[in-house]
């Protein structure tokens, strides 16, 4: 399901217009990014959420942070603990419903978002 945004019904309709060499006003090009940013945004969290099957983001369980999946252990927490130079023995006896495929999984994860450029856009 596709994000909805204000005026998305027309600025999707100006797409084929644009193709013909029409001229579009300003605002429907305002609205045409802000169509643009919201999608690429959706996109973006599934992507990161299909990306890994251990690892689930669901904005119900601890507000949306990507969480280790049939736990509220969040993916941040684990890596936390091995940044701090706790080995992997360590955080699965701390936390004895963890596997160590699972503590992978979170650095597997951290891995792929980490791998992706990222910018800062000022919306409205």
């Amino acid at each position: 399901m596709i994000p909805s945004v204000r005026g998305a019904r027309f600025s999707l309709l100006l797409i084929p217009a644009r193709a013909e060499g029409r001229i579009e006003s300003a605002g429907a090009l305002r609205i045409r990014a802000r169509l643009k940013v919201r999608l690429a945004i959706y996109w973006r969290v599934q992507y990161l959420a299909g990306m890994n099957e251990r690892i689930m983001i669901d904005p119900a369980v601890c507000n949306g942070r990507p969480c280790i999946r049939g736990t509220r252990i969040a993916a941040q927490t684990v890596l936390e603990f091995l940044g701090a130079g706790d080995s992997v023995e360590d955080v699965l006896a701390e936390y004895p419903a963890l596997t160590r495929e699972d503590i992978l999984a979170c650095m597997s994860f951290s891995s792929e978002l980490m791998g992706n450029h990222f910018t800062v856009l000022k919306v409205a």
